[in-house]
């Protein structure tokens, strides 16, 4: 368990170096839950270990040969799942890889993803500033660890006071008219009510009927309805922008790659929204839903 910023990348190169050098490993898998992380994860290893041969799985899978296989979980899913080679057989065997490195690892290894960590018969070490404790994503219970004791931790006092690679945090309050006083949809200006509407369908009003919100019938075979859990672009739904609207029930829609973190219902008020538009998934981009039920319009439909 290190801190953002402390370096687990670099970490993970030197143990790759070092258990290979000492014989100990091959093939080293480093797995990422985004597509932008599996690209900056391969360039840095290209600056700390110059002459090792590196794949970017989700960009060329003809390189799979490498000593070093970088990939999203979506990718290798699909790779031990459903790839052969020309001769018929799997891409990767359980025994291909000496090595998994996780990067983020309180985030996407938990559920369906899980099964690529039962395929494959090697060593596994896991990256995090933030392990989960939750009863159904437990990072120590994953590696079968004691809960809260990390196999190794660089904590925030050290790398502030002592080693000085971090510098301290402060906070900084600030307030503004919209926090403190809210907002008042006839007092906005006509393009400030156009841009309100654009991200707020539905307005609480006594006047609104929402007794058939939740029989919203699906009408393409691009929608895509999502019952509480965790999703992966690219793998549960296809990538691309979405309107994300409420079908069922409230609670909270989260996807830090698509820049989403809003409260969901199909009976909105001032604190719970109907429709968030213009949600952008890449290849990877992880959605978690809690508490609800939602609908995935492309934005073009």
């Amino acid at each position: 368990m290190t801190l953002s910023g402390t370096g687990k990348t670099r970490t993970s190169a030197s143990l790759t170096d070092v258990l290979s050098r000492g014989g100990y490993v091959t093939n080293t898998l480093f797995l990422a839950d985004r597509t932008a992380l599996v690209k900056q994860a391969k360039d840095d290893f290209k600056n700390y270990l110059p002459d090792m041969s590196l794949c970017n799985l989700c960009e060329n899978k003809e390189d799979r040969n490498a000593r070093i296989v970088f990939s999203t979980y979506p990718t290798m899913l699909h790779a031990i799942d459903d790839c052969r080679t020309g001769d018929g057989t799997k891409l990767f065997s359980p025994a291909h890889f000496d090595l998994i490195i996780i990067d983020e690892s309180h985030r996407s290894i938990f559920k369906k993803y899980r099964a690529i960590f039962d395929y494959f018969d090697t060593l596994t070490v896991g990256l995090t500033a933030t392990p989960k404790t939750d009863v159904d994503r437990n990072t120590y219970d994953f590696f079968e660890m004691e809960s809260g004791v990390p196999t190794y931790a660089y904590d925030y006092e050290t790398a502030v006071n002592e080693d000085h690679v971090l510098v301290p945090y402060y906070n900084y309050e600030v307030k503004t008219k919209f926090l403190d006083e809210g907002i008042t949809y006839d007092d906005l200006s006509e393009e400030d009510k156009e841009r309100y509407e654009d991200v707020i369908v539905h307005i609480h009003s006594d006047n609104v009927d929402f007794s058939n919100t939740k029989q919203r019938e699906i009408t393409t075979e691009a929608e895509t309805v999502l019952t509480p859990g965790i999703y992966q672009a690219g793998y549960d739904f296809p990538v691309g922008t979405y309107y994300i609207c409420a079908y069922e029930g409230r609670g909270n829609v989260i996807s830090y790659g698509a820049n989403v973190n809003k409260i969901m219902s199909v009976e909105p008020n001032e604190n719970y929204i109907y429709q968030y538009n213009y949600a952008s998934f890449a290849e990877g981009t992880d959605l978690e839903i809690k508490g609800c039920t939602v609908i995935l319009i492309p934005a073009g439909s």
